[in-house]
């Protein structure tokens, strides 16, 4: 047995970073976006946040390759350049043979996708990693925060704050000049039960253990502000490996006593 620390969990941040970004082909979508402009790897960068929730990892792999697929097929038939319309169209009736009911997912993972094909033509910008970044750059991360709450269909603030949080630490050496305000980094912290028992098990904030499964929305904020303040800059890194460090450590109980068990991605 041993105890859990901060550094602990700072040093599974940089597993998670190793093992979710870098050695992952998400890596290699992402590349492609920002500096070939490849919007289709930036679109798969953002799936493969905004559609795991509420529900297994498994399932969720499931639903992105069926909407990957099909996605595949719709841009065989209109090219990568149709207009964006076009490509929904196609797209539709692809996803729905796919996904939903008798299938896999549901008609919400449907919906989603089809509105982030609305919000990419609403904003006029195609490629939405670099769309982020960029507003990222200008410091203006609580505004793109509401913009994918309220203009996409499906997308939550934990998934929001996913995508932009695992964007910052693969950009931070570029980004983190441009929070200038600590409260900022409180967009980049997707919460979920493993951060909270983490947060709670090293006393950053008393947590209830009956509210940490399904969270409590005045405590979450609370939590998300506590790491803000607390670790600045670093509070993304802290956040992943609060993360890291529930899913894959304390689902072996010996390793920190009385932190509870269980598993998900966030």
């Amino acid at each position: 047995m041993r105890s859990l620390t901060v550094e602990t969990v700072f040093a599974n941040g940089r597993r998670y970073k190793e093992e979710y970004l870098l050695r992952h082909n998400d890596h290699w979508f992402f590349m492609k976006a920002e500096r070939e402009d490849d919007w289709l790897g930036g679109l798969r960068f953002f799936l493969n946040r905004v559609l795991y929730q509420g529900r297994n990892d498994g399932v969720s792999k499931r639903v992105y390759d069926r909407v990957i697929d099909s996605l595949d097929l719709a841009i065989g038939v209109v090219g990568e350049d149709a207009p964006l319309g076009d490509l929904k169209a196609n797209l539709e009736p692809k996803l729905r043979e796919r996904i939903g009911r008798g299938q896999i997912g549901r008609s919400g993972d449907i919906e989603l996708v089809l509105s982030t094909l609305d919000f990419l033509e609403r904003i006029g910008e195609r490629n939405i990693v670099r769309y982020a970044i960029r507003q990222m750059k200008s410091g203006q991360v609580d505004c793109l925060f509401y913009r994918l709450i309220h203009g996409i269909r499906g997308v939550g603030p934990k998934t929001a704050s996913l995508f932009l949080r695992d964007i910052y630490l693969l950009k931070e050496g570029e980004l983190s000049d441009a929070f200038r305000r600590l409260e900022d980094f409180q967009f980049l912290l997707p919460v979920d039960v493993w951060v909270r028992r983490v947060v709670s098990c090293l006393g950053l904030l008393e947590y209830p253990p009956e509210k940490q499964s399904r969270g409590s929305s005045s405590l979450d904020r609370e939590l998300r502000k506590v790491l803000a303040e607390r670790f600045g800059r670093r509070a993304p890194l802290f956040d992943a490996g609060a993360w890291y460090t529930g899913s894959h450590e304390m689902k072996k109980n010996y390793l920190y006593p009385g932190c509870g068990s269980g598993r998900r991605r966030g």
